[in-house]
């Protein structure tokens, strides 16, 4: 017959956390808001399509390889990323802006960690910059 026993049940609370917390954790995201406009003053309405290599997050997720496709209505952009600004292994997000299935621009973006809402002009990268974390000795 079972008899309960305490020490078991704090033993498998602490593995269970411990283990859920590596297992079910995401990494850390950064927002992404901004309203988007075309140079005759009219919100811009398309797609903008993010892509990223593999990298490793500041928390040492590992981050595979991937694009995301984001709908753009009425100017407005709200996406949630993985800062790359601090991660343990170089990154940064190549950002395509089609309109009318036509690619109308690309930038790069290094996302840095934040509490609160970022803009575009706060994770655009000059081109030609270059970026990355420190190496870690």
């Amino acid at each position: 017959m079972f008899r309960f026993r305490p020490w078991w049940l704090c033993a498998a609370l602490i593995f269970g956390g411990a283990l859920s917390s590596k297992l079910g954790a995401t990494p850390p995201l950064t927002t992404i808001s901004d309203t988007l406009f075309n140079a005759d003053g009219t919100y811009f309405n398309g797609v903008v399509l993010i892509s990223w290599p593999r990298f490793e997050a500041s928390d040492t997720s590992n981050v595979a390889a991937g694009t995301d496709s984001i709908q753009i209505d009425n100017g407005i952009l709200y996406v949630e990323l993985v800062p790359t600004t601090n991660a343990n292994s170089a990154a940064v997000y190549t950002v395509q802006f089609s309109s009318f299935g036509v690619t109308q621009f690309s930038e790069a973006w290094a996302v840095a960690p934040s509490d609160f809402p970022l803009r575009v002009r706060d994770v655009l990268l000059a081109p030609g910059s270059v970026t990355g974390s420190a190496p870690r000795w």
